[in-house]
């Protein structure tokens, strides 16, 4: 999992975490959870900031799998981690399999 200041919209083209080339920061602390529920897998990342990490505005946190991005979560507006000492996120993804029956009504 990585996070970068650039504030570039998520595309299906993308494939790098900063398409602007901006710096990117690896969570030093990963961890797969697995399917949480009928379709639903997840995972997260912890990261022990540094004071450079306190200067930034996030926003993009992306996950790569086998160095191919897999997820890109926008925040328009940037987070802002003045005050924060660990930084956490938190990521499901919805797995649609059409020849599956529905998992809810």
């Amino acid at each position: 999992m990585y996070f970068t200041e650039d504030n570039s919209p998520a595309q299906k083209a993308d494939i790098q975490v900063s398409p602007l080339g901006l710096p990117t920061f690896k969570f030093k602390k990963t961890q797969y959870s697995g399917e949480i529920k009928p379709g639903f897998v997840s995972w997260h990342g912890e990261l022990t900031l540094l004071d450079a990490h306190r200067q930034l505005s996030i926003h993009r946190v992306c996950t790569l799998l086998d160095k191919t991005l897999c997820t890109v979560d926008l925040i328009k507006n940037g987070l802002s981690l003045s005050g924060v000492d660990i930084l956490q996120s938190y990521q499901s993804m919805r797995l649609l399999n059409r020849s599956q029956p529905k998992t809810t009504f």
